[in-house]
């Protein structure tokens, strides 16, 4: 059998490798352990479930891996796609920045009141091997440069959702009070839709 060979360093060696894996009958689970040296929480997998690929879900722009590398090959369902030069360049100089930390996603959300609005964000998956979801990433700001430095942004990827979401809500309902034409509903379904996920983690029981 042919050895399977990756580096985070050359992201575009991601993919081929976690398809690989899969193909030697690992379980997505195996294959992120294998790929960043540990598994990724439960509160991943329900966001790649029900948010990464939605295209009206909430204002995220999730970035490429690990999402693409969470999806195997099967039957009756979309096969992941390559990733390209602009993703791969990004993710090569975070790694050069701080390589414990994994890239997740840009916020949207940015407005008055609204702390993490625009931010970049990700594991740290130091702390992932410790136990804990602490999320990092760049403060209000989603394009990475040589000389950020990644902070801490909040405990778990559904708490500064939760965060958010509620905030732009309130921002939201305030400028309805003066503009008809302001409709926060669409914000208040988001803010159900984290509200649930919230719940499912605090359920016992797999993602599914």
């Amino acid at each position: 059998m042919e050895p399977i060979s990756w580096s985070r360093a050359e992201p575009k060696t991601l993919l081929p490798a976690a398809l690989a894996m899969y193909a030697q009958g690992k379980t997505r689970s195996q294959v992120l352990e294998a790929i960043y040296g540990v598994d990724l929480p439960r509160e991943a997998v329900l966001c790649q479930r029900d948010f990464a690929y939605e295209d009206e879900g909430l204002a995220v722009d999730w970035r490429y891996n690990p999402w693409e590398l969470m999806i195997p090959p099967s039957k009756g369902k979309r096969a992941p796609y390559p990733i390209n030069d602009y993703q791969s360049n990004e993710e090569v100089l975070a790694y050069e920045l701080a390589p414990n930390v994994l890239l997740l996603g840009d916020l949207g959300y940015s407005a008055e009141g609204v702390r993490l609005g625009g931010s970049m964000f990700g594991y740290d998956l130091d702390e992932l091997r410790a136990g804990r979801t602490t999320v990092v990433g760049l403060l209000n700001k989603s394009i990475i440069s040589r000389t950020d430095r990644f902070t801490v942004l909040g405990p778990s990827i559904a708490d500064i959702l939760f965060e958010t979401v509620s905030s732009y809500l309130a921002f939201s309902e305030h400028l309805a009070r003066r503009d008809n034409h302001e409709d926060p509903d669409p914000i208040r379904e988001q803010l159900k839709r984290v509200d649930a996920l919230q719940r499912e983690l605090k359920a016992p029981g797999p993602a599914g």
